[in-house]
């Protein structure tokens, strides 16, 4: 399907090609422009968008909000992380492969209408991560003034900066990632030397309660995984389409599961602060959230130690800009998955389009941290995990060897309709939502496991169910239409 475009967006084209900056949007990259990229960027490109305070905030959740103490954490972070990383690995390896950015990839299961409202629904994903990420580094910011730089300007600071790298796209991004995560681990190595003197060995729960806080926060830390694979695709469509796939793995898999792993420790060991017996680190946190927790571990020193707290906590809190930026990028793709007639639009006006929404919406949510992000981790399982497994089912059973025939990405009557795919996911979603454990909403199954707030064991059912579903459905819809 021929792609027309009014005559301002090809000059908006012309003076993007000037400043070297990327303005593809969905359409397939051809293989003479996929030759210029290293796989080793996929490791560089995760490792950099976790190495951040959102990271950092997750693994916070597990002693703060689910009760975990500090080895039951750390287990949970590991055996979990290994298994979620695997999703948005496996994702990565389809862009150099078909030069497609990964939510167009679900039109070859999902049909082309179902695909449009995954799309919808992963650019509020979008959205809410960058409103998650930004919250977690203006929290740093903030303590950087010592509480008297407001919430809002903090989080205005960190949002430009991203905003800024997303516009400018895929190059520029790529660039930024390759050094930026050194600094970043560096001053995260300096704040866990400082912060070791005080970290608490709070013991490990027993019991029923304890099983179920596991599991519980194992949704969270599934749903931070999977939240990536509907764009790992997006990072490496430049990359030769004859690497092998394994060592694409290996660079999005161990990208993913180093940082992610290393950070949420370090959050869980911050965690683990508020159990302390000096009474400092309670009052930080109640006056300046996690940021004023960061910044306690450099006080009741020397002078000049507080002065150096003060630089490192200013670097960590423009840490998810990189995270950001990712999701200001892909934010703009997803928009024109939704519509042809929005995919005439360029996806840097999308970007920045989503960039405005999402700056307005952190402002209104600057003191809701912890509460948006034990929510929104969970939301993003909750969907995220049946689409996966009906996207991985599709491959594995029907396209290995990456069967996709790519002239028909954009054309509506040689793709499935999509009614397998749907069905399977749909129902796979609604069982995760009964089997769901949030504070506006316990599930009948999530309630009849038991524990005080109930177990949320949505990841794990929904993987269950729609697997199963999805295909005897495929094999049937297959027999009837042949797509």
């Amino acid at each position: 399907m021929a792609i027309s475009r009014t005559p301002f967006w090809p000059k908006v084209r012309r003076w993007c090609d000037k400043l070297n900056v990327e303005d593809f949007g969905i359409e397939p990259v051809p293989e003479e422009l996929r030759t210029d990229q290293h796989p080793r960027d996929l490791f560089t490109v995760f490792f950099a968008a976790n190495c951040n305070t959102a990271t950092l905030a997750t693994g916070f959740l597990g002693p703060t909000t689910f009760g975990l103490g500090w080895w039951d954490s750390c287990l949970a972070i590991i055996l979990f992380n290994i298994v979620g990383a695997v999703l948005p690995a496996l994702a990565a390896r389809f862009g150099p492969k078909l030069g497609l950015r990964t939510m167009v990839i679900p039109r070859y299961s999902f049909g082309w209408w179902p695909s449009k409202i995954l799309a919808f629904l992963y650019l509020i994903n979008m959205l809410g991560w960058s409103i998650v990420n930004a919250l977690s580094g203006a929290s740093v910011l903030h303590d950087v003034g010592s509480g008297k730089l407001p919430m809002a300007i903090s989080v205005l600071i960190v949002g430009l900066v991203a905003i800024t790298l997303g516009l400018l796209g895929y190059r520029v991004f790529h660039i930024y990632t390759r050094y930026s995560w050194i600094v970043m681990l560096t001053c995260f190595c300096i704040t866990a030397g400082f912060g070791a003197l005080h970290f608490v060995n709070v013991p490990m729960g027993h019991g029923s309660a304890e099983a179920s806080n596991v599991l519980s926060f194992s949704t969270s830390i599934i749903g931070f995984e999977a939240a990536w694979a509907p764009m790992a695709a997006d990072y490496g469509v430049y990359i030769r389409p004859d690497i092998n796939d394994w060592k694409t793995f290996s660079y999005a898999y161990g990208g993913l599961l180093s940082s992610q792993v290393l950070l949420e420790l370090l959050g869980a060991a911050f965690g683990t602060l508020l159990s302390s017996p000096n009474p400092r680190f309670q009052n930080s946190y109640d006056e300046r959230g996690m940021g004023g927790l960061v910044g306690s571990v450099f006080e009741d020193r020397a002078p000049g130690v507080r002065k150096f707290g003060y630089v490192v906590e200013f670097l960590l809190g423009l840490s998810t800009a990189a995270v950001t930026t990712a999701n200001i990028y892909s934010l703009g793709l997803s928009a024109q998955m939704i519509s042809t007639k929005l995919l005439r639009i360029s996806r840097m006006a999308w970007s920045f389009a989503g960039s405005a929404i999402f700056l307005v919406l952190s402002m209104a949510a600057r003191d809701y941290l912890e509460d948006v992000l034990t929510s929104f981790l969970s939301i993003c399982a909750y969907w995220l995990v049946p689409f996966c497994t009906v996207f991985f089912l599709e491959h594995f059973i029907w396209r290995r060897g990456y069967k996709y025939d790519l002239s028909v990405w954009n054309d509506p009557s040689q793709l499935p309709y999509g009614l397998a795919a749907t069905t399977a996911w749909t129902l796979g979603t609604a069982v995760a939502i009964i089997s769901m454990s949030q504070t506006w909403w316990i599930g009948p199954i999530a309630s009849g496991i038991g524990g005080t707030d109930g177990t949320d064991i949505s990841w794990i059912l929904a993987v269950a169910v729609s697997g199963v579903l999805y295909v005897p459905l495929r094999l049937w819809e297959r027999r009837i239409w042949k797509v």
